[in-house]
C-alpha cells in the first residue's frame, strides 16, 4: 500500500503513554536484542522543516519475514535475520525448516 496524499498539516499533540524515540548519530543504525535495526528514514524529527515543502511516499513491507538456514561443519541452524534460533519445533522458522526438509537438502549438497 502506498500513501500518496499530500500532507497538509503537522502538529504536536500531548500524550500520556510511554513512547521512545531512539536517534543515533551519523548512520541511524543500532542493535536491539542482537538485531540490527535503523531509524525510519522518513520520520520528521530534526528534518521537519526540510519535509514541509517535499512530497514523498511512505511504503510498508508486508510480504513476509526473512529466514536463513545453514549447514556448517555438520551443524544445521535456522536464523531470523541475524539471530541464530535454538531448535524448537514450535517456532515458525523451525517449523518451515522441518516441513521443507531443509536440513537434509543442505546436507545433500555436501558443502558448508
Amino acid at each position: 500500500m502506498f500513501l500518496t496524499d499530500k500532507i497538509v498539516k503537522i502538529e504536536s499533540v500531548e500524550c500520556d503513554s510511554l513512547r521512545y524515540d531512539i536517534t543515533v548519530a551519523d548512520n541511524h543504525n543500532f542493535f536491539a536484542n542482537d538485531v540490527l535495526v535503523h531509524n525510519c528514514q522518513n520520520c520528521y524529527g530534526d528534518v521537519s522543516k526540510y519535509f514541509e515543502t517535499k512530497t514523498f511516499e511512505i511504503s510498508e513491507k508486508c510480504e513476509g519475514s526473512s529466514m536463513t538456514v545453514y549447514y556448517r561443519d555438520g551443524e544445521f541452524g535456522c536464523c531470523s535475520r541475524n539471530l541464530d534460533l535454538k531448535r524448537d519445533t514450535e517456532n515458525t522458522y523451525w517449523k518451515m525448516a522441518v516441513q521443507f526438509d531443509l536440513e537434509n537438502k543442505l546436507k545433500a549438497l555436501g558443502k558448508n
